[in-house]
């Protein structure tokens, strides 16, 4: 029905915001294996590698459909990748490497 296809349409064009953002969502393809806890302050988080239980630090910065990591204080070669929503608890990132890496939110 029209209902269905222009829900459908509206869960892959919404817009990435730091609100839907905040929380832990698993990362899968890519790098692979990472665990993004993003917080509610819009602009930083933590993740871990293979599960390690070691959270190390990241900001990130949203603009136009574009969000690029400063991975650790020290940082001076950001990751950025165009930003895509595919659903209410899942997007893509499509990283300037040519990587993909879909999240699918665990809280």
């Amino acid at each position: 029905t029209d209902d269905e296809e222009n829900q459908e349409t509206s869960e892959t064009t919404a817009e990435i915001t730091s609100d839907f953002l905040a929380g832990s969502w698993n990362a899968e393809g890519g790098v692979g294996g990472r665990v993004f806890e993003f917080y509610s302050d819009g602009s930083s988080g933590k993740y871990n590698m293979n599960e390690s239980g070691l959270g190390l630090p990241f900001a990130y910065d949203l603009s136009n459909g574009t969000i690029t990591f400063h991975f650790g204080a020290a940082d001076t070669d950001p990751e950025s990748g165009a930003i895509d929503c595919t659903g209410e608890n899942s997007f893509i990132i499509r990283w300037e490497d040519g990587n993909t890496e879909i999240f699918t939110r665990i809280g």
